[in-house]
């Protein structure tokens, strides 16, 4: 046997297969190549179910999970347009000074 492997995997909602390359080389090439081709699929295609994720450690795996979930939330509050805004609607106006263009009476 060369080192690679591939097992289906049991899944109710998807097809999984296991596939095991014999160096992380090899394993990073594919998901590079892979990840490029996937992006310029057409949309309907198989392409846009298909999914590669590397071997992560458990840490590995909890910071890539951290890491989307934080760009998800990112994502939601851009297209949600309620992105919290940096200023205190409660705030006191800036009193008049020299540079000031109100003109109080």
């Amino acid at each position: 046997m060369d080192g690679k492997t591939i097992q289906c995997l049991p899944n109710a909602s998807q097809h999984v297969l296991l596939v095991t390359l014999p160096s992380a080389q090899s394993a990073a090439d594919i998901i590079y190549i892979a990840k490029k081709e996937l992006r310029r699929a057409d949309p309907a295609s198989l392409a846009s179910t298909i999914y590669i994720n590397p071997d992560l450690s458990p840490d590995e795996a909890l910071q890539a999970y951290l890491k989307r979930k934080a760009r998800r939330e990112r994502q939601l509050t851009v297209t949600s347009g309620s992105s919290p805004s940096p200023l205190n609607p409660l705030a006191p106006p800036f009193p008049d000074g020299p540079g000031s263009t109100h003109m109080s009476q």
